[in-house]
């Protein structure tokens, strides 16, 4: 789906942070007016411990996804981008528009090493 002037934002997830038994947000916008049209996960270990929930919000704290959250514990295969499906494609975000990243672990164990966010988007 390469458009013209999009681009993919990667990011590694918490980056040496260790996550058990707490939320993490991450907040992401653009200068100008953007459009997000689509967002992947990938997890290079799976946790099998608790439950780790990844949600993605617009300013209102709407869900972006087409569904409240993602279970990141059942539906991910070990090492491989999923893509998440958008409640609209594009989602169209005003000038500086903040998109909330969140992941949740309810794990005290879990460290959250090895978690990858992408993001395809596009700046007005």
């Amino acid at each position: 789906m390469p458009h013209s002037g999009m681009n993919w934002y990667h990011m590694d997830w918490p980056s040496g942070t260790v996550q058990g038994g707490q939320a993490i947000t991450y907040s992401f916008w653009l200068p100008g007016s953007w459009d997000l049209f689509a967002i992947e996960v990938l997890m290079k270990t799976l946790n099998t411990a608790g439950t780790y929930v990844f949600t993605a919000k617009n300013a209102a704290a709407a869900s972006v996804l087409s569904t409240a959250s993602f279970d990141m514990v059942g539906s991910l295969v070990a090492a491989t981008p999923t893509p998440l499906t958008l409640s609209g494609v594009p989602v169209a975000f005003g000038v500086r528009e903040v998109l909330s990243l969140t992941l949740d672990s309810s794990d005290v164990l879990f460290d959250g090493t090895g978690i990858q966010i992408g993001l395809l988007a596009r700046g007005h």
